[in-house]
């Protein structure tokens, strides 16, 4: 019987003749699985049918198939790739229900990009710290600040576009870092309107809006940059229309700036660019390079209680293509720094001198410039200041000398090509 079983388990073992043969089918079970009972003593092993159960007084259970065993758990796997991610969020907020610009900004953070429209007036600081956030006005959409010394809208993302809406309060719009486009907004009410901080590289761009403030309307802070298209910058005699810090840049054009107490002002390191502009009615400089540079093109500066432009300290101004520098009290001054007059420049009707060097400062002509009918005289040269002119620059009709140099001890100059013809003048000629 032994040999018998022996041979039958060993068949079985074998495999795949017995289940071509139909010889042991009986005894597999639907898994393939082969059972058959153990004696405890003699070690006999007798296969069983499927289901069948071995005397639990002297045999054993086993089982087997062609399968093998069950191995060991393998390594996990790499990582799928990732789901998709959500799409945009356009979301409308409606101010008069309660509803808040910063809860629907919060709700959708995990949105490729969030666009809201805000419908009548909410009082709140908004904090815009993600990129690809458009806030627009709906039905007479606007932000107001709740509290004054702290933005209304504080940008720190980049790809911000703010379309329509009136801001009125606080600090206006403060970007840190981040990067801005403004368009047909207000900005009123508070200190400032546009404040940029280069933190990470800032830059606001505005255009076709209405920008005021009691302090600095515009302010391009160190590595910050603004540009200004269209605008109108109303500010106010306790604070600058434009201010530039080191570092900062400013671009205006087609755009006006009036009532502060400089119109632009580049401190030490800043610089300013003005296309067609025009700055009028500060209560002292128009454009101010305090150490700074300014450049401007086209347009006029009238009605400045001080100098229509004034550089100082290391300052430079370059004026062409027609700037108009008309009925300020002084027309150009450099008190320590340099002024570049070029291509059509017409410098005329200011109550005091129509150009005043001074401080051992320098003032070019390069025609053809106009410099006339001003109160004082056309151009006032002090100290050891220095002044050149060309051929084809003019100098008649105002109130006192062409050219007025101040005598000794000051040692002024006219320099370079000689001083148009016909012009009056107690000056020496370098």
């Amino acid at each position: 019987m032994r040999t018998a079983v022996g041979c039958a388990a060993l068949l079985l073992i074998g495999g795949g003749v017995a289940y071509a043969t139909g010889t042991i089918g009986p005894f597999v079970g639907p898994d393939g699985t082969i059972s058959a009972c153990v004696q405890k003593d003699s070690g006999d092993v007798r296969i069983v049918a499927p289901g069948h159960s071995c005397r639990a007084r002297d045999e054993v259970s086993v089982k087997w198939n062609q399968h093998g065993i069950q191995g060991p758990k393998g390594d996990i796997g790499p990582s799928g790739p990732p789901g998709a991610s959500p799409g945009p969020a356009n979301v409308s907020v409606d101010c008069a229900a309660g509803q808040s610009v910063q809860q629907a900004l919060d709700a959708n953070a995990n949105a490729t990009s969030v666009n809201i429209t805000i419908n009548g007036t909410c009082t709140e600081s908004v904090n815009v710290d993600r990129d690809n956030v458009s806030l627009s006005a709906g039905a007479a959409g606007g932000l107001t600040s709740p509290m004054s010394g702290a933005p209304v809208i504080q940008v720190e993302g980049r790809q911000v576009q703010i379309q329509g809406l009136a801001i009125a309060g606080g600090t206006g719009v403060s970007v840190n870092g981040g990067w801005l486009q403004a368009t047909d907004v207000n900005i009123s009410g508070g200190s400032a309107a546009v404040t940029v901080d280069g933190g990470g590289g800032g830059n606001a761009s505005v255009f076709n809006s209405s920008l005021s403030g009691t302090q600095n309307v515009v302010d391009a802070g160190p590595g910050g940059a603004v540009q200004l298209g269209g605008d109108n910058v109303q500010g106010s005699s306790g604070g600058f229309d434009i201010s530039v810090s080191a570092g900062g840049t400013v671009s205006v054009g087609q755009s006006t700036i009036s009532g502060g107490r400089d119109g632009v002002i580049a401190n030490p390191g800043g610089s300013a660019q003005l296309f067609n502009t025009t700055v009028s009615d500060t209560t002292e400089n128009g454009l101010f390079a305090f150490g700074g540079s300014i450049v401007d093109s086209g347009g006029s500066i009238t009605g400045s209680g001080g100098a229509g432009v004034s550089t100082y300290a290391g300052g430079y101004a370059d004026l062409s293509s027609g700037v108009r520098i008309a009925n300020d009290n002084i027309g150009v001054s450099t008190y320590g720094g340099r002024i570049l007059l070029q291509a059509g420049v017409v410098i005329e009707n200011n109550t005091g001198d129509g150009v005043q060097v001074s401080s051992s400062s320098s003032v070019a002509a390069e025609g053809p410039v106009t410099i006339q009918n001003n109160s004082g005289n056309g151009v006032h040269i002090q100290d050891n200041s220095v002044a050149s002119f060309g051929s084809g620059d003019q100098i008649t009709g105002n109130g006192g000398l062409g050219i007025f140099c101040d005598s000794s001890p000051a040692n002024p100059l006219i320099v370079g090509p000689p001083a148009p013809a016909g012009v009056t003048t107690n000056c020496n000629h370098g």
